[in-house]
């Protein structure tokens, strides 16, 4: 008798806590992605560099290779004194979206920098990052873009750092 009171206990038991994980998950269970569903609006991604032609040379390509429907990439030059226009002159020859401009600011103003890129942009939708960031994915720009919706005005993303063995790197 005590065996089958137990034994209905436990049967009871595990169909309530199957009835509340059924009621509390059933949204993972059945998560439609609607990004998918979302048009892909034109996007102008925006760089800042100066004196930055190496990180140029060396991340740049993944930017200019997002696998995205329409984009451009705009690198406004902010006063370098190294040998940038050059790589991005020849950056800009095998990638017919990469656009670059020198600064009107010699003095290098990152603020007035960028705000010159900006003007220079086709497209409503901005995309920010620097010259020494390489994204994660070729679908970095369509993942930052996904989270855009009516109500949204600003999507802010994550940079992480590589790990090295600096002082820098330590205190970050």
């Amino acid at each position: 008798m005590i065996v089958q009171l137990m034994t209905s206990l436990l049967i009871i038991s595990f169909i309530i806590q199957l009835a509340y994980y059924f009621f509390v998950f059933s949204g993972v269970l059945f998560y439609k992605d609607t990004n998918n569903k979302k048009k892909h609006p034109p996007v102008s991604v925006i760089i800042s560099s100066r004196n930055d032609a190496l990180n140029l040379s060396s991340f740049l390509p993944f930017v200019v290779k997002q696998n995205y429907p329409v984009f451009e990439v705009i690198v406004m030059n902010d006063g370098s004194d190294d040998n940038t226009n050059e790589v991005l002159s020849n950056l800009s020859d095998k990638y017919n979206n990469l656009k670059f401009f020198e600064s009107g600011n010699k003095k290098g103003n990152k603020k007035q920098s960028l705000t010159e890129a900006i003007k220079k942009a086709r497209y409503d939708y901005l995309l920010f990052t620097d010259s020494d960031c390489r994204p994660v994915s070729d679908k970095w720009i369509k993942n930052m873009i996904s989270r855009y919706d009516d109500d949204t005005e600003i999507v802010i993303g994550y940079g992480g750092y590589e790990t090295h063995k600096t002082f820098l790197n330590n205190m970050i």
